[in-house]
């Protein structure tokens, strides 16, 4: 029996200038690390499912307030806020979440780069990416350097150098073992 095609990510590449993204730093202005965090959160929720998640705002605050469980955070409006605040910013897409569904160009973008080498993925269910935004991220993936490396002999890369790794038999802790074994043998 075939196992049933893989829709979520393990992990998702994190950009290295998020904190310097303009509406991060306006999320983060507003309510802290509460919101990035709100932000990380939700992005793990999504890319654990796949490209969408299909839930309501409310049911997705409560889902962030479990994962989170601040003691400061006596209930879920302020993550509803940092939510609404994400939809308005154009990190989540505001026309899909009046419908239930938790998504975004970006994210799309993302999960899509990141199952390129699947084999079948599936699109169908709210996919929000133009053809064009389609071709740029397959065309980024063509060229980027993991995909463009010429095939390497593993052997060769792999080798043991051993003038750099070499043991100190004066100071083998085996050495040192050993000895005690023989003394323990010698006893019995």
């Amino acid at each position: 029996m075939a196992r049933p095609f893989k829709q979520g990510l393990s992990y998702f590449p994190f950009d290295v200038k998020f904190f310097r993204d303009p509406r991060i730093r306006k999320i983060k202005n507003k309510y802290g690390y509460l919101g990035t965090h709100v932000y990380i959160c939700i992005l793990t929720l999504v890319y654990e499912q796949g490209y969408y998640l299909e839930v309501s705002k409310e049911e997705l605050a409560e889902l962030v307030y479990e994962e989170l469980r601040w003691p400061a955070l006596r209930n879920v409006d302020r993550i509803t806020e940092v939510i609404d605040l994400l939809s308005k910013s154009e990190l989540l897409d505001s026309n899909l979440m009046h419908n239930n569904v938790i998504t975004s160009t970006a994210i799309q973008k993302q999960w899509l780069t990141s199952v390129s080498r699947r084999k079948n993925i599936n699109k169908e269910k709210h996919w929000i990416l133009s053809d064009r935004e389609v071709e740029g991220v397959k065309k980024f993936n063509d060229s980027s350097v993991l995909s463009s490396r010429p095939k390497i002999d593993n052997v060769s890369i792999n080798a043991v150098n051993v003038s750099n790794n070499l043991v100190n038999v004066d100071t083998s802790t085996q050495k040192e073992n050993k000895k005690e074994i023989d003394k323990d043998k010698k006893i019995n």
